[in-house]
């Protein structure tokens, strides 16, 4: 049965006929939405790879930085062993004196009570990295050595180091204090013929 008071069902709805003119200004208008779009992506691609690169060169400049932070540090803290060690020397200097003179004055135990404070001393620089400069009958080295003086050698070629003085040390390859030593020279008349051409 049926109910007569039902409400009437809707009219099929009819596709509205949109005139020609009317699509074409609406598929202008998709078409520029579409081509705004288009930009707009545009710019934010390139925004974002500024974005990318400005990243990038940010983390290299912080790598640098870093890099450079831990060799700075690596460096200071070297020089302030170098710093220390260069404070050292002139008391390992005077126990070197004061075992000779001790040797000298016929005082064998103090002597030997001198020379192992000493070696204690150098030991510890040792394991600090700290060595001497071996100078003696090498050439002479502006580098690890410092001239106090010339010696007439006929024996030994010219520029050869023929006494030290004051030890040299070194840190690694950081020269703490060079040696002052006194270098070869060759007697003039040696001279006078060796720079005289064959």
């Amino acid at each position: 049965m049926t109910d007569d008071k039902s409400p009437e069902a809707p009219a099929a709805r009819r596709p509205r006929r949109e005139s020609k003119a009317q699509l074409e200004r609406e598929l202008t208008l998709v078409k520029l939405e579409l081509a705004d779009a288009k930009a707009d992506a545009a710019l934010l691609q390139e925004q974002a790879e500024q974005e990318r690169d400005r990243l990038l060169r940010l983390r290299a400049d912080f790598e640098n930085y870093r890099k450079r932070v831990l060799r700075e540090k690596v460096e200071m803290a070297g020089q302030a062993k170098a710093d220390l060690v260069a404070r050292i020397l002139p008391a390992l200097d005077n126990l070197e004196r004061a075992r000779e003179a001790a040797e000298r004055d016929g005082s064998p135990a103090l002597a030997e009570g001198v020379n192992m404070v000493a070696e204690q001393l150098l030991a510890a620089l040792a394991e600090e990295g700290v060595e001497p400069i071996e100078a003696l009958g090498r050439p002479f080295d502006p580098y690890q050595h410092e001239a106090a003086g010339t010696m007439l050698t006929p024996d030994i070629p010219e520029g050869y180091v023929v006494r030290e003085e004051l030890k040299g040390y070194k840190l690694g390859e950081r020269v703490v204090r060079p040696a002052r030593v006194v270098t070869s020279r060759a007697p003039p008349e040696e001279r006078d013929e060796s720079s005289v051409p064959a």
